[in-house]
């Protein structure tokens, strides 16, 4: 797992930090690896985004089990398999 979890004694969710040294699977600004490397610890099955200059060339492929796709592409596949 790229997380370790913390202990929290509230009601609410407990937060999660990402393991800093585990190495992003591809090559993003600084700013965007938490964000990414949170979906691939959490094993999401899709990233959404709208960032075309970071993440254009990995739209709709897998990038360690999390399919990057834009937000339009995602709600088209899930209109397509509710029309199913």
């Amino acid at each position: 797992m790229c997380c370790k979890p913390v202990k929290d004694d509230s009601k609410f969710a407990t937060p999660s930090f990402l393991d800093p040294h585990i190495p992003c699977p591809i090559d993003l600004p600084e700013k965007d690896r938490p964000v990414f490397m949170a979906a691939i610890s959490i094993q999401a099955n899709y990233f959404l985004t709208g960032d075309i200059t970071h993440l254009g060339e990995y739209y709709r492929k897998s990038v360690s089990g999390v399919k990057i796709l834009r937000p339009r592409d995602y709600l088209n596949i899930r209109q397509a398999t509710q029309e199913k």
